[in-house]
């Protein structure tokens, strides 16, 4: 049985590292446990306990515009966020404010959002002054 912490960037898999250390010492190797202690900006110091987050979850619940996911964030018009919602991609002129640009890592991703409702979706960059749907929240409401 052997423990170790591992720093690695999106998309590494652990579990074939313990795969792989086991076939290089010919014994074979799997994970027991694994657990994440850290993703980007989150880490396991700053997590809320599960039972006091269930006890009161209005408390721990932030706002997702202000969280550091890596996403740029645009603000758009109401209408625009009318349009975005039935799949049509946003124009330059739909964009008031482009407040950051996305980390390296998720290039063209952006968080969108009006002034009025909050978080309205993610949109990809399609172009200089084109972005197109990629998730969208709250279609059932």
């Amino acid at each position: 049985l052997v423990g170790f912490y591992v720093k690695c960037s999106a998309g590494f898999y652990v579990r074939a590292l313990a795969h792989e250390l086991g076939a290089a010492l010919g014994c074979g190797g799997h994970l027991e446990k694994l657990r994440r202690i850290a993703s980007g900006e989150f880490n396991i110091q700053d997590a809320t306990p599960l039972d006091k987050a269930l006890a009161n979850p209005q408390a721990v619940i932030r706002p997702l515009a202000g969280l550091p996911l890596g996403f740029g964030q645009l603000i758009i018009t109401p209408e625009a966020a009318v349009r975005l919602r039935n799949g049509q991609p946003l124009a330059g002129a739909d964009v008031l404010q482009r407040e950051t640009e996305p980390v390296e890592t998720l290039r063209d991703l952006y968080l969108v959002r009006t002034l009025q409702e909050g978080a309205v979706g993610l949109v990809t960059r399609a172009g200089a002054q084109l972005f197109k749907p990629t998730v969208l929240f709250g279609l059932g409401e």
